[in-house]
């Protein structure tokens, strides 16, 4: 590749890569504290979204109580944000 084809390309993923990481880097206090809790939480919200039983069922509704309560938010907000950062790949 050309110099110039190479800076070109460098700089596109540069701002693809600022487009997509923009909101996570500016992710609240708030916001950051609900990730934490979702990433230490990862493999037992995994196990629990298969809701083969009703007993997973209640325990991944006991989790999203549990952060909602300890951050002030509504369930539907911190199911929103587990959403939100599955789909930047982040957990």
């Amino acid at each position: 590749m050309v110099k110039k084809n190479i800076n070109d390309l460098i700089n596109f993923v540069h701002d693809v890569d600022q487009k997509l990481f923009r909101d996570v880097k500016d992710l609240s206090t708030m916001d950051q504290e609900i990730l934490n809790k979702f990433i230490s939480l990862k493999e037992n919200l995994e196990n629990l979204e298969n809701f083969d039983n009703f007993e997973n069922f209640e325990n991944f509704e006991t989790i999203i109580d549990t952060i909602a309560s300890e951050t002030n938010r509504k369930n539907s907000e911190i199911i929103e944000k587990l959403n939100y950062f599955r789909k930047l790949n982040i957990i």
